[in-house]
């Protein structure tokens, strides 16, 4: 927990770090909210939080749980935060659970930007995945960025990607199906 207060100091208050506004305006999030697959993409993130609390007693979005370690966050620094720690936040035992929600919205060729693998690592991270008609399933950082690294990459305007099918989620057995099974690993 020390450790994430660290990280969200320096990236909040180490000079060196924070960008000129020149750049910010270089580094401007493609985000289209009004895209199908951001549609998608939100719905389930919502279903997810949903299903996370009603097993869980402390489960914020990601933006929310930012904003209250520091009010002064720009919508830039979220952005880039939300980059690094993933959609949504759960408190168990008083240790910060992040997890970042993957929707795939076809059966085969759904990219997955390489920038995730990069940023969003560690042990109390994990991805969950999901589609209509499926339960979603959890998967470490850890676990899946290994499983990532592998698959070939494809460029789209200046970015990398991998693309993922569902397939490859099914068959990955390192992983929980279910929120409520993602709650029992916490128990101990």
């Amino acid at each position: 927990m020390r450790l994430f207060f660290k990280k969200l100091q320096d990236l909040f208050f180490n000079k060196k770090k924070i960008e000129s506004s020149a750049q910010r305006v270089a580094n401007i999030n493609k985000f289209d909210e009004n895209s199908d697959r951001a549609k998608n993409g939100l719905r389930f993130q919502k279903q997810v939080f949903s299903e996370l609390h009603r097993v869980f007693d402390n489960v914020e979005f990601s933006r929310d749980y930012y904003k209250k370690q520091n009010p002064m966050c720009s919508e830039y620094d979220l952005n880039k935060m939300e980059q690094i720690y993933g959609d949504i936040v759960v408190t168990f035992n008083n240790t910060p659970i992040f997890i970042e929600c993957v929707s795939i919205n076809v059966e085969v060729g759904s990219p997955f930007p390489g920038s995730k693998i990069r940023n969003f690592k560690g042990k109390d991270k994990f991805y969950v995945f999901g589609w209509d008609g499926f339960r979603p399933k959890y998967i470490h950082s850890g676990t899946w960025n290994a499983y990532a690294k592998k698959i070939p990459e494809f460029n789209r305007n200046g970015r990398k990607f991998r693309k993922i099918g569902r397939w490859m989620i099914k068959n990955i057995k390192n992983g929980v199906q279910g929120t409520s099974e993602f709650r029992n690993l916490f128990e101990a």
